[in-house]
């Protein structure tokens, strides 16, 4: 019986440390106000929210862990412990406090490591003698946790971790009152701002926020690549944005406080204009240039493009064209011969686009027959030449030989019918804003000339030609020729060359069926060039039909129609009254009751050519 005594006094002890608990509440925590506490648990405090207070750690006493209550008081118990941990939900700055408050009472747990846990930075240990049996009003300051070795920041703190040091294993410990807090008051500091810049300003000197606290102002600038201070002197370095921050140091009952402005540093808008282009006329097919006759463009921003709208803008009566908002914008145009010029022509100015690229593509598109050029800070394979100035006109002579050169799958490989060029921006897109000018071609001898346009109205049994010409120079004569398959052409008429920019022609003796048309333009020097091809259909069926009455009352008659008509009754003012489609029988009836009196014209039309007769409504 002796020998089982001690036994029986250790189960003892076991079942009075394994239910003893508090009969009495920790001291009630002391009055702060919101800015000077951040309480994860407490009564007396609004708690941050979204905290867990038993995560799955695989801690021992995860399955055991609850509340307790003593009067009307809430606190947390965790039986069973080797150690516990409390996700807070949401990370912490805790720089403007200085203390970590928590009560705990334990029969069996005489020493615990109380650690915070960094997001990203790890975690740090603070260890606590706890007086067993009663409440341990613990304030654990927080520069603890940043001193070395392993400091951690306390700039976001995502979670607590208890572990029992004694006994190591099967604590039980109540925790009550867990915050943050300091008992500094907090400065209250307004009034501080900074005016927007230029980046030609000078340097200057801050103005200092209004305080109740009397301590000390130190100055940072977050971008030092707008912006770097020496004591309370700015100097602009760069444009963009940078947070300036305002430190307080602390004084008296003041502990220390911040105020932040935003400085805004931009360069001056556009006020001048590109250098006027130098090139001679006659070695130069111009897109865009006051300098020079331009070629027709069909859009300077297509509708697939990734960018702002098109701004059409002058400055001194010189055009220029803002595009903003650019990841890439798609110019088109007829298809133009390139394989004379050799370099590529482009004045361009950003207020603060980093980077800047160019696009020519080819007519059948794909890799071998497009590619872009940079200019830009990195090293692409196919580089133009370095990142654009800001604040100045940046021109561009670009050899359109880069443009062969192989770029990953990408190779400008022919460049007879270059059709579509694109100005391509890099991140961030909305920086993106360029002023463009002076867009055009040049070789090192006179270019072949430039048909801005060929088109062809046909009336009756004639087709009338003509053609605009963007620059002619060294041009002799012009051909027109013509084709019933659209692959044997010959010439039926000769235009001499007069310096004028548009031309006409007219074939009175059309062809039975579809007459193809081009133009060839003879130089001087035995070169020559063809504008597009362009077709009419003639039919030598002759329309002859007959209407009546003519003067009509309430009943019109079109008669003699052959073949598939569509028959129209056009008002004076051009409007279409009334019609019958697809016409197959030699006549036809138009109701005119509904008709107000007056002259109209009937049009007749067979698929090939209009055939019209005016009649008078008369009732």
């Amino acid at each position: 019986m002796k020998k089982n005594f001690p036994l029986f006094l250790a189960f003892l002890c076991m079942c009075l440390n394994v239910f003893a608990q508090p009969t009495t509440n920790p001291a009630t925590p002391p009055a702060l106000t919101p800015a000077q506490v951040i309480s994860v648990y407490s009564a007396a405090y609004t708690n941050v929210t979204g905290a867990n207070f038993n995560p799955n750690w695989g801690q021992s006493g995860f399955g055991s862990a609850t509340t307790f209550t003593v009067g009307t008081n809430e606190m947390r118990h965790y039986p069973n412990m080797n150690y516990q941990g409390i996700v807070i939900g949401s990370n912490l700055n805790l720089t403007s406090l200085d203390t970590l408050h928590l009560d705990i009472w334990s029969a069996n747990c005489s020493s615990i490591d109380i650690f915070l846990v960094a997001d990203g930075a790890g975690e740090k240990a603070v260890n606590v003698p706890l007086t067993l049996n009663s409440w341990n009003s613990l304030n654990i300051a927080l520069n603890g946790y940043t001193i070395a070795p392993f400091a951690i920041p306390l700039t976001a703190i995502k979670e607590f971790k208890f572990v029992t040091v004694t006994p190591g294993a099967a604590a039980s410990i109540y925790v009550d009152n867990i915050y943050f807090f300091t008992n500094a008051t907090p400065p209250t500091i307004t009034g501080f701002s900074v005016p927007a810049k230029m980046i030609s300003d000078p340097a200057f000197t801050l103005t200092a926020p209004t305080s109740n606290s009397a301590g000390a102002f130190t100055y940072t600038s977050s971008n030092t690549a707008v912006a770097t201070i020496s004591g309370s002197t700015v100097t602009i370095t760069g444009t963009g944005s940078s947070t300036i921050t305002a430190s307080q140091a602390a004084n008296g009952i003041y502990r220390a406080g911040t105020a932040v402005a935003t400085l805004v540093v931009s360069r001056p808008p556009l006020s001048t204009n590109a250098p006027t282009p130098t090139k001679p006329a006659a070695n130069v097919i111009s897109l865009f240039s006051d300098a020079y006759p331009n070629r027709m463009v069909d859009t300077w921003r297509t509708g697939w493009s990734g960018a702002g709208p098109l701004v059409d803008t002058a400055i001194s009566g010189n055009n220029i064209k803002k595009y903003s908002g650019v990841d890439f914008v798609g110019i088109e145009f007829p298809a133009i011969d390139l394989t004379a010029a050799d370099t590529m022509h482009i004045s361009m100015w950003t207020p603060s686009a980093p980077t800047f690229s160019v696009k020519l593509v080819n007519t059948g598109g794909g890799p071998t027959n497009e590619n872009i050029v940079y200019f830009t800070s990195t090293s692409p394979i196919t580089k133009a030449g370095p990142a654009p100035v800001q604040g100045v006109w940046n021109v561009y002579s670009i050899p359109l030989s880069l443009f062969s050169l192989q770029n990953g799958a990408l190779k400008l490989t022919t460049r007879n019918n270059i059709f579509q060029m694109l100005f391509v921006g890099d991140a961030p897109f909305s920086n993106n804003t360029y002023f463009i000018d002076n867009v055009y071609f040049s070789g090192q001898g006179i270019l072949p000339v430039d048909f801005k346009g060929f088109d062809i109205t046909k009336t009756n049994s004639t087709a009338q030609l003509s053609w605009l010409i963007a620059s002619e120079v060294n041009v002799q004569s012009y051909e027109v020729e013509r084709s019933f398959n659209g692959k044997d052409f010959k010439a039926i008429a000769t235009v001499n060359a007069t310096g004028s920019e548009k031309y006409t022609f007219t074939d009175k003796n059309l062809l039975t069926g579809i007459n193809y048309y081009r133009i060839k333009a003879n130089d001087k020097d035995g070169k020559f060039k063809y504008s597009a091809t362009k077709n009419v259909t003639h039919s030598a069926t002759k329309l002859e039909y007959s209407v009546y009455p003519n003067p009509a009352k309430n009943e019109l008659v079109i008669k003699n129609l052959t073949g598939i008509n569509t028959i129209s009754l056009v008002d004076a003012t051009g409007r279409i009254v009334l019609s019958r489609n697809n016409v197959t029988n030699g006549l036809t009836t138009l109701n005119t009751t509904s008709l107000q009196n007056g002259m109209y014209t009937v049009v007749v039309n067979n698929g090939i050519e209009n055939k019209t007769i005016k009649v008078v409504i008369s009732k």
